[in-house]
């Protein structure tokens, strides 16, 4: 899923109406939502694989850097569900102000901002869907570090085997 970069807030004001002015990002942070879940599943399923698979190698540097790699991706994992969640928390701080730009009483009042007049509205809502990218950013940074490293590393792992007597 594509998710374009945002603009300055003034690229997004000649929408004539508060329905076509969040349209400018809803299909966007839905995107960036479930491509974040993905995300955050594959790397886990990478990492569970990775820590089941049989280090055979006789070279004990490969092995120890192959150990290496895989807390590393532990790490990761852990840093991609905090990312997650505040990627969550700021979804539905997006979706209230979202609410309120509309004057569509608010679901969780936990989320609600102070009520603001328009501009101001239009500004909390971009404000919320900017902070989103940054994060989802972040996360997608933090995700694709390692991928080649461990295909690279499991390699040699795997072609390292000796010869049987």
């Amino acid at each position: 899923m594509y998710v374009k970069g945002f603009w300055g807030y003034n690229k997004y004001t000649g929408a004539s109406s508060n329905h076509e002015f969040l349209a400018y990002f809803d299909v966007d942070v839905t995107n960036m939502m479930a491509n974040t879940k993905k995300v955050v599943d594959d790397n886990f399923a990478e990492v569970m694989n990775a820590s089941s698979f049989k280090q055979v190698s006789p070279d004990s540097t490969t092995n120890s850097d192959g150990c290496q790699m895989i807390n590393k991706m532990w790490a990761r994992d852990l840093i991609n569900e905090l990312h997650s969640y505040k990627m969550y928390y700021i979804h539905q701080r997006y979706r209230s102000a979202s609410q309120q730009l509309l004057k569509v009483p608010v679901g969780n009042p936990v989320y609600q901002d102070i009520g603001f007049d328009e501009p101001l509205d239009k500004m909390v809502v971009y404000h919320w869907a900017y902070q989103l990218k940054q994060a989802y950013d972040d996360l997608m940074l933090n995700s694709s570090k390692m991928h080649t490293k461990w295909d690279e590393l499991k390699n040699r792992i795997n072609t390292s085997i000796p010869a049987s007597d």
